[in-house]
């Protein structure tokens, strides 16, 4: 056990000495010697019980034979897995399959550098964004080792925690739509257009739009109810939105919008009043894994850069901040939790945003100064 000591007399050579033997923090075996005269014998006995009082409040943890991979497997499914939505939980798995180069190392005796090593391995496969996941699954596992008593000290403590730099949004140019949605039109496309123009026209999530269906549109009011986020890549699975903001009603804007909604709800003669929007001939959510492939191949067949379909989302965001449509408005469409968030990621595209603040900031010191002057 850690902590646990014992005093005895050891004898180096022609001398003597009254010796305490204790476990540190990381289960390394430490002795501590004293002259062999009552003196020593009465500082040593001091130790000894500085060492017990230390182990008794928690300072000194008791010895564990569980390895870095072993706690990470336990934590996460006693105390995130009940927590945590099932998207979540999977993709935090994923953070954990990166830890595997520490998995074998004893968890009290892992070291910070040992950690910071681990990140610098990682600098050039993974973006700083997913680095920073792995640190912050490590500081909440070793934070709760901590307070459960597995280990002594936390080498968190001393790990530098990576910076994340915002990566540059893509969207798309103007050129590239007309080019993209030119071969939408092919016969062998065709079905996919309404799916990307609906993630043009209304900045939907790819995984909202996925589990949208028939009854959450509203016709007569021109309004999308978004209530609900496709979960994994395949099957039907739906979690409602993370945040409050997330629940939220898209304006239909265009006219020619709510056509090609009213067109994927006819089947032949037949008008669908449920189901999902966008499903497969069996009735179930299209499978993402299907459009990606079919997007890649879409991107080729039109002669543009491959980029994420998350683009459109950029693309309608920065689109309707040039446009001038307030702030306020946009961060409800794209259901951000706050306006800051929408600043952020798409102030940069506002059109004479700074100029206006500028002139904005000239008129309340022209109107104090004015204030001061009428005082005096």
């Amino acid at each position: 056990m850690y902590g646990d000591c014992s005093l005895f007399k050891e004898h180096i050579g022609k001398y003597s000495y009254t010796a305490v033997k204790y476990y540190d923090g990381f289960g390394r075996e430490r002795r501590k010697r004293f002259p062999d005269t009552k003196d020593g014998e009465k500082a040593a006995k001091a130790f000894l019980k500085q060492i017990r009082s230390r182990k008794d409040t928690g300072q000194l943890a008791a010895a564990s034979n569980m390895s870095v991979g072993e706690w990470i497997i336990e934590f996460m499914k006693v105390y995130l897995k009940p927590k945590y939505r099932p998207q979540t939980y999977e993709r935090t798995k994923y953070t954990a399959k990166k830890l595997e180069p520490i998995y074998a190392i004893q968890l009290d005796r892992i070291t910070p550098d040992q950690i910071q090593e681990l990140y610098n391995s990682y600098k050039d496969d993974l973006s700083s964004a997913s680095i920073y996941k792995i640190h912050k699954l490590l500081r909440a596992a070793f934070k709760k080792a901590l307070v459960t008593r597995k280990i002594a000290q936390n080498p968190m403590d001393a790990v530098e925690p990576p910076k994340v730099t915002q990566e540059e949004i893509t969207i798309f140019s103007f050129t590239e739509l007309l080019r993209l949605f030119r071969t939408l039109r092919k016969k062998e496309w065709q079905h996919m257009f309404p799916f990307f123009y609906l993630l043009l026209v209304t900045g939907m999530r790819v995984g909202e739009l996925l589990a949208l269906k028939l009854e959450d549109i509203n016709f007569e009011d021109r309004e999308i109810h978004v209530c609900r986020t496709k979960v994994g890549r395949t099957g039907n699975k739906t979690n409602e939105p993370k945040t409050k903001a997330g629940n939220r009603y898209i304006p239909i804007l265009y006219d020619k919008t709510l056509d090609h909604i009213k067109k994927l709800r006819q089947e032949g003669n037949l008008t669908r009043l449920t189901g999902y929007l966008f499903q497969t001939r069996s009735g179930n959510s299209v499978n993402y894994n299907n459009l990606r492939r079919d997007w890649v191949k879409i991107c080729e067949d039109a002669g543009i850069e491959l980029k994420h379909i998350h683009a459109f989302r950029h693309t309608f965001a920065t689109a309707a901040l040039a446009k001038g449509i307030p702030v306020l408005e946009i961060s409800r469409i794209l259901g951000h939790s706050n306006a800051t968030t929408t600043l952020n990621m798409y102030g940069h595209s506002m059109p004479g945003y700074n100029k206006r603040l500028i002139e904005q900031f000239q008129k309340k010191k022209k109107e104090k100064n004015t204030k001061k002057a009428v005082a005096k």
